[in-house]
């Protein structure tokens, strides 16, 4: 599923809306819609925070030995 559409389930899921959501992360109102409007993708730390912020975990799974890793936007020091 493509960020994007990830991110507008997500946001229909919990209910809120784009600026409910860009004003509980601490930014500005139009944050989230930036991302729609421009096209662009957040960055992968980023993107952990806007779905913590609804409730989710961003999640990466080997498709070989199904190993999966939370991905936060903390530094957790497990790489170094």
């Amino acid at each position: 599923m493509h960020t994007l559409t990830a991110l507008s389930r997500i946001i229909d899921n919990v209910g809120l809306n784009m600026s409910s959501l860009s004003r509980s992360l601490g930014k500005g109102k139009n944050y989230i819609n930036n991302y729609y409007v421009k096209g662009i993708m957040p960055r992968v730390d980023t993107f952990a925070a806007i779905v913590g912020a609804c409730g989710y975990d961003l999640i990466v799974r080997s498709r070989s030995s199904g190993e999966e890793l939370l991905i936060t936007q903390e530094d957790d020091g497990a790489d170094g």
